[in-house]
């Protein structure tokens, strides 16, 4: 099984949108902080199922939230890049690799 970190961007990332879903809801932001933690568990599970997005990366979107992650597999280890807000314009977390 691999290891998984959060680059320190993307941690802060789901945490400021964690905290916004919970000053608007309570039940919301827990269900986006399991919406997120069944993401990642299908990332460790199987890390190159899922769809290339860019060079060396890959994403996963959050179910029923206009989220994705990104990440990136090195050798045994996976790091989550971004968890990025479709909004967002694309490519914004590039630097962090």
């Amino acid at each position: 099984m691999a290891s998984l970190k959060f680059h320190e961007d993307a941690t802060a990332e789901y945490l400021a949108s964690l905290i916004w879903y919970a000053e608007r809801n309570n039940a919301t932001a827990i269900e986006f902080q399991n919406a997120v933690e069944t993401a990642v568990r299908r990332i460790i599970a199987a890390p190159e199922s899922f769809p290339s997005f860019d060079v060396g990366t890959r994403f996963v979107i959050v179910d029923r939230f206009p989220f994705s992650i990104i990440y990136e597999q090195i050798e045994a280890a996976i790091q989550v890049v971004a968890v990025a807000h479709s909004s967002r314009r694309p490519g914004y977390w590039r630097y962090r690799r």
